[in-house]
């Protein structure tokens, strides 16, 4: 929660090279001229970074940015929160609407072998395939509900980390508890969103004071917590035919990241911080 983006060089050794005046930065991108452009959130704007210094490149005026994507010809995808809505942003700065996906969130983009946008999204967990702008093909509804990394490998296979699954759980368990009906003013409330264990958690958004009819039930409050023995996070394999394979699971850890290693695959999950590899063999 302190806005900063470091630089790690080949050596090993890391400087701090911005601090933003807003909280989070949950993502970074490099252009083909080696720039460095961090998103800020909340509420935040996409800065331009160079020599140390940053200037503003681009405001969605969108809650969360949580993804940013460079394409061959320099175009910039911004991927938000809130709306779930994608940006496409020229070299200038200037952004349209490029697709609202109907999601809160667009989690991650990448690009496949054919350079249509890939955009994974929450909090249905939903893969799309943008090939122009407003035209979009879903590729993948998955089972959890949150699409949190995306990597293509040449040959058009799409790797996909999932996660969030506990969580859901949890939630449809809350909604489905019985109240007693009651007659209550309902506070104030705001919006918090945050990336940790289970991936995105969301509050209400503002609202103002209102009574409530004797008849209505007075939501539970059950915190948002882990739940053994369900499925939490899952790796899958979309092939070039759109076959989708699931290449690993897990009921007790999160899968956050994950990059392709020739014919391997490196994932990293939220569990006593551990990077995993895994072989064609599925081991």
């Amino acid at each position: 929660h302190q806005g900063r983006v470091y630089r790690v060089r080949p050596s090993g050794a890391g400087e701090l090279i911005w601090t933003a005046e807003k909280p989070e930065v949950f993502a970074v991108a490099v252009d083909r001229r080696g720039t460095l452009y961090a998103a800020t959130s909340p509420h935040g704007k996409v800065f331009r970074i160079k020599d140390g210094k940053a200037t503003e490149f681009f405001n969605p005026r969108t809650t969360y940015i949580w993804s940013l994507l460079f394409a061959a010809d320099g175009t910039l995808y911004v991927g938000t929160g809130g709306e779930g809505k994608i940006f496409r942003v020229d070299a200038a700065g200037h952004g349209e609407l490029y697709y609202k996906t109907g999601q809160l969130h667009v989690t991650s983009l990448a690009l496949d072998a054919r350079g249509r946008l890939l955009a994974g999204t929450a909090p249905n967990g939903i893969l799309y395939r943008i090939s122009a702008k407003g035209k979009a093909f879903v590729v993948y509804d998955a089972n959890l509900p949150e699409i949190h990394a995306l990597t293509v490998r040449k040959d058009g296979t799409v790797y996909v980390a999932a996660l969030g699954g506990s969580i859901a759980k949890r939630t449809a368990a809350a909604r489905a508890a019985p109240a007693k009906p009651k007659r209550v003013t309902a506070p104030a409330t705001s919006v918090t969103v945050r990336a940790a264990q289970g991936g995105i958690k969301l509050k209400p958004k503002p609202v103002k004071p209102k009574p409530v009819a004797p008849a209505a039930a007075a939501a539970p409050v059950t915190p948002l917590v882990q739940v053994t023995g369900v499925e939490t996070s899952a790796l899958y394999r979309i092939r070039p035919d759109d076959m989708v394979d699931t290449l690993w699971s897990s009921t007790t850890e999160n899968a956050y990241d994950l990059l392709v290693a020739g014919p391997k695959i490196l994932f990293s999950t939220d569990k006593h911080g551990r990077v995993y590899e895994l072989d064609a063999q599925r081991k």
